[in-house]
């Protein structure tokens, strides 16, 4: 399942670089293949630690990297207020919120289909149109 979805991941990227006659790096594609891998929350810091451990790339390019991510739509950008930005992989997930830490920054998902449901009605009566949402509770 990883595979399938790393593979349509590599697929989009590609049209999106290709579409935008930005350049088609190794480096690019590491940085891709290191984020649907491990699918969890990180940071650029927590990424770019992660990937040095096998290759040798600069901070700048996971950053950048992690900018086109977000715009070709293939990684969601996280702001937990005041916290450093947080990303996960946004193909093949679920729409969930997350639930914080505010004593030791620890971030997980969650799922309660309830919610989203209650905003789509919602939303849907005020003819508005839904992109995206970030549900965030903090607690201890």
């Amino acid at each position: 399942m990883e595979e399938d979805i790393l593979n349509k991941a590599t697929r989009i990227f590609t049209d999106y670089l290709e579409n935008n006659k930005f350049r088609k790096t190794p480096e690019r594609y590491k940085v891709l293949k290191f984020i649907y891998l491990d699918s969890g929350h990180f940071n650029v810091d927590s990424l770019y630690k992660n990937i040095r451990k096998h290759y040798r790339i600069s901070k700048a390019t996971v950053y950048n990297t992690i900018l086109l991510l977000v715009d070709c739509k293939l990684v969601n950008k996280l702001d937990f207020s005041g916290n450093a930005h947080y990303y996960e992989i946004r193909l093949g997930i679920v729409p969930h919120g997350h639930t914080i830490c505010t004593k030791c920054g620890k971030i997980e998902d969650l799922y309660d289909d309830t919610i989203i449901v209650k905003i789509n009605k919602s939303l849907v009566s005020k003819d508005w149109e839904y992109t995206s949402h970030q549900i965030c509770v903090y607690g201890l």
